[in-house]
């Protein structure tokens, strides 16, 4: 019944969505039209295997070749000894014995009627395809998929802007691979920190790769971090929805994390149960904060190795259990950091041209 619901005027804007010759406008109203309901949404996957199947160029039919072919079987059919070709008889038989017409009861009435709109919206879709091809551009030879690369040292952080508006935003010694591949998707492989704030697209889906997990957009802000320290893949949602699969698992054990929720998935595959945190002090880093809440010091230090690019050394491990509770800003210097954390946990430091010694108070540097 969907189909008697779409008026030429929607169809025609639903072929240029798929042959990507639609507005940003139409665009937007196409992918929230297909958003609004489970019934749409099967209502474009179904129209998007028309275009498909429509966008490969077939045999056009021949009356010519249709003849020609007809007299050809034609001649193929031995005569009988009676003089008379069996295969004319049974033509003539067949002929002579036509089929009784199913009852024309209402349910037949109903499937009847359901094939022939479905064909008319085959063959609409159809003829409109043929016409945008008429017009389109060459088509470009197939190429090999090109991969792009970002990388950041310790003290750096980089933007990347793809052309649909979606945004990631890459942390402090971080790696990021992404490539566009020919079924639309938008694919990338991550190492380190990443916050992403993607444009969704139902056809377009995008999906994080890390060492251990699988992470799928559904319309979202949210953050991963994939560290090779961490053994782990941390997934945090700012708004929205994700998919998280881990890697070399059956296709059924995910997990769908939505807005304020936190996931992890170990090395070894095991996927945590999503659960409520304070997002915002784990995405604080996206504004330049370091926020630390009750973190061991061990925690601490290496987030100030990645964040201003010094090594730091303790002399006493003890110092390693102890736990910090503190905000920094971008504004404030590393020594002002430094400072703070030193009167915190009562210890005292020396700095040299990249490195950083911590003793405890009462030991002498």
């Amino acid at each position: 019944m969907w189909l008697a619901m779409l008026t030429s005027r929607k169809l025609k804007l639903l072929a240029r969505y798929f042959a990507s010759e639609c507005s940003e406008k139409e665009k937007r109203s196409v992918e929230s039209w297909i958003a609004a309901s489970e019934e749409n949404h099967s209502t474009g996957e179904e129209l998007n295997k028309v275009w498909n199947l429509a966008a490969h160029k077939t045999e056009s039919w021949s009356y010519r070749r249709s003849i020609t072919g007809l007299r050809l079987k034609l001649k193929e059919i031995e005569p009988s000894p009676g003089g008379q070709s069996r295969g004319k008889a049974q033509l003539y038989r067949l002929i002579a014995r036509p089929r009784r017409p199913p009852a024309l009861t209402m349910p037949f009435i109903a499937q009847l009627a359901a094939s022939l709109l479905l064909f008319a919206v085959v063959a609409y879709l159809v003829v409109y395809v043929k016409a945008l091809a008429l017009n389109a551009k060459p088509s470009v030879p197939k190429r090999t998929i090109a991969f792009h690369e970002l990388s950041t040292e310790p003290g750096q952080q980089a933007t990347l802007r793809f052309p649909d508006g979606t945004e990631v935003y890459l942390n402090s010694a971080s790696d990021l691979r992404y490539a566009d591949y020919p079924d639309g998707s938008r694919q990338l492989f991550l190492r380190g920190q990443a916050f992403f704030e993607v444009i969704h697209s139902a056809y377009h889906p995008f999906i994080v790769h890390t060492d251990y997990a699988t992470i799928r957009d559904i319309g979202t802000r949210f953050d991963v971090r994939t560290r090779p320290g961490d053994k782990s893949t941390r997934v945090v949602v700012v708004r929205g929805k994700v998919i998280v699969h881990p890697n070399d698992m059956p296709s059924n054990d995910n997990a769908l994390v939505g807005s304020g929720e936190l996931t992890s998935v170990s090395s070894k595959g095991i996927l945590l149960s999503p659960r409520y945190v304070d997002v915002n002090r784990l995405i604080a880093w996206t504004k330049g904060e370091l926020v630390f809440h009750d973190d061991p010091v061990a925690h601490v230090i290496k987030q100030l190795e990645r964040r201003y690019n010094i090594k730091c050394i303790v002399t006493n491990k003890s110092i390693l259990k102890e736990t910090l509770t503190a905000t920094f800003n971008a504004k404030e210097s590393t020594k002002e950091v430094l400072d703070i954390i030193a009167l915190s946990l009562k210890l005292r430091y020396e700095t040299s041209e990249d490195s950083v010694l911590f003793v405890p108070s009462g030991e002498k540097l």
